[in-house]
């Protein structure tokens, strides 16, 4: 108590130096907290849902957890004892119904309640929550053809019709891209978050879709990112795919290498060049007639050496489809070309590899 006196003492004093104004008023008045809903980050949930349906390691991962949770199905508990299969209208021995569930309702468990328990684990395992919603099961095509040709046909029952029954409703996870979830600031001061769910459907991005659940497991942080366990790994399993691409564009580099020639170097003699005696005009002309024809000859040279090669690489790399026998026709009719093309180029002239 004596040092919470003096700090208020002395708090006093500092308001009494300050004119009675206290210096911590205009600290604690700073508001921090955004008002208004919250969307969580759809570009980083599309990413995780892209590395849980192709990263390799998370498959292999999410088929031994489904195999261990999952294996032996679903099991509907009373009393906290898993119900048995029975027939319907089955009896024991003290001429008592038995206690437990049809074959048609567990037939129902496995084809509805199953693929629901295993969405509901992606989701936990990819975003940290699941969105769940109810839908009513597709009616049996049969029944409906069978009704609509009573219709046609002008049957009508004669008893009283028995009111419909209620509809039986499933539960239903909806795929990415159909929805977009937010969070509010609820509660005594904001300290809760209510979570609701939108519809991407056009002319519904801003209705809420107040029969739709939403499930937390982690909560994501303050500016929308979720947290799950596939989040903790997310920079290492996109550093692994980065390396993965670079080293595929690394050996396309190098199966396919670039050509580079330089200029090759003139070599140095003693002998006189023919346009060094002579100054004279007509001695200039008859020498640059010389160098025409020798570079249109060269030109014409390394355009039959192109094609002489273009015919080479067609016949290496293409199998003899001639009908004309003999032993020679035979032996070639069964060559493979190879997977990479063998490749004959001519270099220009006075050019050399380095």
């Amino acid at each position: 108590m004596s040092g919470v006196k003096s700090s208020r003492e002395a708090g006093q004093r500092r308001e009494a130096r300050h004119g009675g104004k206290s210096l911590l008023a205009p600290t604690l008045g700073v508001h921090t907290s955004d008002l208004g809903e919250h969307r969580l980050n759809i570009k980083q949930i599309y990413a995780l849902d892209a590395m849980y349906q192709t990263h390799p390691a998370v498959q292999a991962a999410r088929t031994v957890l489904h195999s261990q949770l999952l294996s032996g199905g679903i099991q509907l508990m009373r009393n906290g004892e898993a119900a048995k299969t029975v027939k319907f209208g089955e009896k024991g021995e003290d001429g008592k119904n038995k206690n437990g569930i049809t074959e048609d309702f567990a037939k129902h468990l496995d084809e509805n309640w199953l693929p629901f328990a295993k969405d509901i684990i992606d989701c936990f395992l990819k975003w940290g929550f699941c969105p769940v919603v109810l839908e009513v099961p597709p009616e049996n095509p049969a029944v409906n053809a069978i009704r609509q040709l009573k219709r046609e046909v002008g049957m009508r029952a004669g008893k009283r019709r028995a009111p419909p029954p209620e509809p039986v409703l499933i539960p239903h996870v909806p795929h990415l891209g159909t929805y977009e979830v937010a969070y509010a600031l609820v509660g005594k001061f904001g300290y809760t978050r209510q979570y609701v769910m939108y519809n991407n459907s056009p002319g519904q991005a801003v209705r809420l879709d107040e029969e739709a659940m939403i499930f937390v497991r982690q909560h994501p942080d303050s500016v929308g990112n979720v947290n799950s366990p596939l989040a903790t790994v997310y920079e290492q399993g996109s550093f692994t795919s980065a390396l993965v691409e670079l080293a595929f564009t690394a050996e396309i580099a190098r199966s396919q290498p670039s050509i580079v020639t330089q200029l090759r170097k003139p070599e140095k003699n003693n002998q006189l060049d023919p346009g060094a005696l002579f100054f004279d005009s007509e001695s200039r002309n008859v020498q640059e007639g010389q160098d025409t024809e020798e570079s249109t000859a060269a030109a014409r040279a390394l355009e039959m050496q192109a094609r002489l090669c273009e015919i080479i690489n067609k016949l290496q790399t293409r199998p003899d489809s001639g009908g004309s026998g003999g032993p020679s026709s035979a032996s070639r009719s069964g060559f493979a070309p190879p997977d990479i093309p063998p490749k004959l180029f001519v270099l220009p002239k006075v050019h050399t590899l380095p």
